[in-house]
């Protein structure tokens, strides 16, 4: 015996429902795949390349009266874009390297070479103190207009050689300055001629590419001959030749666009040797940008000595300041 069963309406309105929603959970489980794949695969950055679709309402009436008996998708006009792709360089852009303004000691390092600079200038020295030779004094008081219009001006070299956070520096110059001076009546002709030669080793202490600290240490060799001659009377002459340990540092960075500064000072003697001695000195210079590592400028050089020597019944005194204006280039190799 067979039965028959008997589907009302009802019955087919559930499993109508219940197979939409069956449908709509299948569209939702493959929609949240796809994004899974698509983000476990993809840079987050991607995400925004995705299209969407976006419509705009109609406003005019004949869409008014469409509204009224249709879908209401059907009365908007469809529009699409595409959500553009940010590059990872337009959220972090890589900065431009900056060029360094004196050589660092990091790419030496990595070189493992040695980095080398000249320097020549021109010294207008003017000289103010006194000498004196076996009781015989002189004075000598030259200034900078002295050495303008003489054309008394000192000539030098200055070399250094760096190799990562170490480097030595040499500076040369030749002094040679005339006076003439009156003493009780009498007219006194001093002359002057100078070696001085600056050596010394530079310990870096920065390791900026702007500015750069060094220590430094070394000596100062200084060729004295001088002559004092009274008009008339009497006369003397002596070369004297000493050495003053220094200790010092310097100091050069960037002050304003395209120029630089360099400070450099230095302390020595301490009475060390053969003779009391005593001898400081400042330079500073302003350095004007060229291109391709050389650089124009003006400074001010001040140096002081203070030497006193005796041998048998010879005496030496030596106590002067020599000061001025320098023209530097300064020839990055």
């Amino acid at each position: 015996m067979s039965s028959k069963t008997v589907r009302t309406g009802r019955d087919r309105l559930e499993d109508a429902v219940r197979g939409f929603e069956l449908r709509r959970l299948a569209i939702v489980l493959a929609t949240i795949l796809v994004l899974g794949a698509a983000s476990a695969s993809a840079s987050p950055l991607d995400a925004l390349s995705y299209d969407f679709e976006w419509r705009m309402p109609v406003t005019s009436s004949a869409t008014t009266s469409a509204t009224t008996s249709a879908d209401l998708l059907d009365a908007i006009a469809p529009a699409t874009f595409d959500a553009a792709i940010l590059e990872p360089a337009m959220l972090d852009p890589e900065p431009e390297p900056v060029q360094p303004r004196f050589p660092t000691w990091q790419d030496q390092q990595q070189n493992a070479g040695w980095s080398f600079a000249l320097t020549p200038y021109v010294w207008f020295a003017a000289m103010d103190g006194d000498q004196m030779i076996d009781g015989l004094e002189g004075n000598q008081g030259t200034d900078f207009s002295d050495a303008i219009s003489d054309l008394e001006f000192a000539p030098g070299l200055r070399v250094e050689m760096t190799s990562g956070q170490f480097g030595f520096l040499i500076d040369g110059t030749l002094v040679d300055i005339s006076d003439r001076d009156s003493q009780k009546g009498s007219r006194v002709d001093v002359d002057s001629e100078l070696i001085l030669v600056d050596a010394m080793m530079l310990m870096r202490l920065t390791q900026s590419e702007s500015f750069d600290v060094a220590l430094t240490a070394g000596g100062r060799y200084t060729h004295a001959d001088t002559k004092v001659k009274v008009r008339g009377g009497s006369r003397a002459s002596d070369t004297e030749d000493w050495f003053d340990p220094t200790i010092g540092a310097r100091v050069r960075g960037p002050l304003a666009s395209g120029i630089d500064f360099v400070v450099r000072g230095d302390y020595g003697g301490f009475n060390i040797g053969s003779g009391d001695d005593r001898s400081w000195q400042v330079v500073g210079e302003l350095l004007y940008d060229l291109g391709g590592g050389s650089r124009i400028g003006v400074g001010y050089r001040h140096l002081v000595q203070e030497y006193e020597s005796q041998s048998g019944n010879s005496t030496f005194e030596w106590d002067q300041e020599i000061a001025g204006p320098t023209v530097v280039l300064f020839l990055g190799l």
